[in-house]
């Protein structure tokens, strides 16, 4: 799932909405959140609209300090629940078919003035203690020197405040690929300032169940932010992997037997298809196999560990002395059982890495 973030400072222009309509074409975009709409709620979802037909588009009008947010998604890969919203901020409910999970993301316009009270204000609010929340927009703070550019740049008051805000309500800051401004005031030489404030949140309890998620800062839009990018991925699935038979089970006479018995005891009928019992006891036989496998393989581990204890128990009674031909002999064996054990265990997972398992690679 891809998110796009952008204070655009308005749409009024065609530029402006020719500009949008090229980010949005550039990437492969599940949800849109702007900032600084400068307009109501009804004109930027009108226009919005035109620009993505095929979408759905929920917005809050530009009002005192508030400069008008608006946040879309895609239909075809999310399914919106409810939506939300107050002054600065706008949330959706969410849930996204590709993740396979539920989703509450929330467009944030922060204010320059009363920043503390703001940020704490949305924080302690009961639906931000949900564990899967991503916060993303145009946060207006700057988290140390490292992300201020100029030789005027300047810390920000907050950093410590909001470092401690976002550790106490577990609130991660997404590393970016790489780091780099997303607001430049567009001034040269020595008046040249760009500092990063737009940037993706996401709830720690949510990342430790992705499989991956980054941001990153594109460019275009025609303002003087840049618009930034986020992408996660759900928790990784394996394929299924097709039954591969191990030609060393063959050494196991319990394994010849147990196949030898099944076979024996469920004769195809001559009444039916011959192909079709055969295929049915196959299929049978394939079960058995993999249940026998993973008993087997359990049982090995458990020697294992036995082994390991019983050589590390022969080894520490020798202490200093020499080891009598008694122990000798059990040690060989020990250490015979154990090198058969990791050498069928070697030749199954050559057999699993290799080029027929589809899922490696």
């Amino acid at each position: 799932m891809k998110c796009l973030s952008f204070n655009c400072r308005g749409l009024a222009s065609s530029s402006k909405k020719l500009a949008l309509k090229r980010l949005i074409e550039s990437e492969p975009i599940d949800i849109i959140m702007l900032q600084e709409t400068l307009c109501s709620a009804d004109q930027i979802t009108r226009a919005m609209q035109e620009l993505v037909p095929a979408w759905s588009f929920h917005a809050i009008d530009a009002v005192g300090r508030c400069g008008g947010l608006a946040i879309g998604i895609n239909p075809r890969s999310i399914k919106m629940d409810s939506t939300w919203g107050g002054s600065g901020f706008i949330g959706l409910d969410i849930f996204s078919a590709e993740l396979g999970m539920t989703l509450r993301v929330v467009n944030v316009y922060a204010p320059c003035s009363q920043r503390e009270s703001f940020w704490q204000h949305l924080l302690q609010l009961s639906m931000m203690n949900e564990d899967r929340v991503i916060i993303g927009g145009d946060l207006n703070f700057s988290l140390g020197f490292r992300e201020s550019w100029g030789s005027e740049a300047q810390f920000d008051p907050i950093t410590d405040y909001m470092a401690n805000l976002l550790e106490q309500t577990n609130f991660l800051d997404i590393p970016m690929q790489r780091l780099l401004p997303t607001w430049r005031n567009r001034r040269v030489g020595d008046a040249a300032l760009a500092r990063r404030l737009d940037r993706f949140l996401m709830k720690g309890t949510l990342q430790q169940r992705l499989h991956l998620f980054r941001q990153w800062v594109g460019s275009g839009g025609l303002s003087d932010h840049n618009p930034i990018y986020l992408e996660i991925q759900g928790p990784f699935k394996k394929p299924k992997a097709p039954f591969k038979f191990n030609h060393t089970w063959l050494k196991d006479p319990a394994y010849v037997k147990l196949i030898a018995d099944y076979w024996n005891s469920h004769p195809i009928n001559d009444t039916e298809s011959l192909a079709k019992g055969f295929c049915r006891n196959l299929s049978q036989i394939k079960h058995i196999s993999i249940k026998w496998a993973k008993e087997k393989q359990n049982r090995d581990s458990a020697q294992l560990i036995q082994i390991e204890a019983d050589l590390t128990s022969l080894t520490d009674d020798r202490g200093l002395g020499f080891i009598t031909a008694e122990d000798k002999c059990r040690l060989i064996d020990l250490e015979n059982q154990k090198a058969k054990i990791l050498k069928e265990r070697g030749i199954r997972q050559i057999k699993k890495s290799g080029f027929m398992d589809p899922s490696w690679g």
